[in-house]
């Protein structure tokens, strides 16, 4: 079993640059068959388009894993999920530097914010399937992740800060709960 870097190093000696779309396509070919060499977890693509009868990734479409789902969250929401894991698409960065560029640094952070949140909640006013985590770092940093009912699968919607007085404000009124990593 290989690494990530095992992975990036032998994809960069294969391919260094490609010219045109067939090259574009078989790149990405080879990349996805090398994911099971490397027991890496493949990203799922939502849509891809068509072009000339060629199947081409739309790259604003990509979605990456993030981190597992933790089955305890569903001790704390009005529903139950089922899923293992929770992606992220290519265009949650693009998202938070136009959104909310204070949290860029935190990008890093969304796998551990997902593992071990300090508080989980609902969001009353949210019409979709979704729910908030809390982690409480250099801010209190809050995750919504939804649902895609579409095609079935948990993602990770923004990333922002938000006060303390907020925060406060979410446990008082029910909106938030604090997790316990330990049930």
């Amino acid at each position: 079993m290989g690494t990530e870097n095992d992975f990036a190093i032998f994809i960069r000696g294969k391919f260094s640059a490609y010219k045109t779309q067939n090259q574009y396509i078989e790149k990405y070919l080879f990349i996805t068959c090398f994911y099971d060499k490397f027991n890496l977890i493949k990203p799922v693509c939502k849509r891809e388009a068509r072009r000339s009868s060629k199947k081409v990734v739309d790259r604003r479409f990509q979605l990456v894993p993030v981190a597992k789902f933790n089955k305890a969250f569903n001790q704390y929401l009005p529903y139950t999920f089922d899923y293992e894991i929770i992606y992220r698409s290519e265009g949650l960065e693009k998202h938070i530097a136009k959104r909310h560029p204070e949290c860029l640094p935190y990008l890093d952070y969304i796998a551990s914010i997902i593992a071990t949140p300090d508080y989980i909640g609902v969001n009353p006013r949210e019409t979709d399937v979704s729910f908030e985590l809390v982690k409480v770092l250099a801010e209190n940093i809050q995750v919504g992740i939804k649902l895609d009912r579409k095609n079935d699968y948990l993602y990770v919607a923004t990333v922002h800060p938000i006060t303390a007085g907020k925060l406060q404000h979410g446990l008082e009124n029910g909106r938030l709960m604090k997790f316990n990593v330990d049930e």
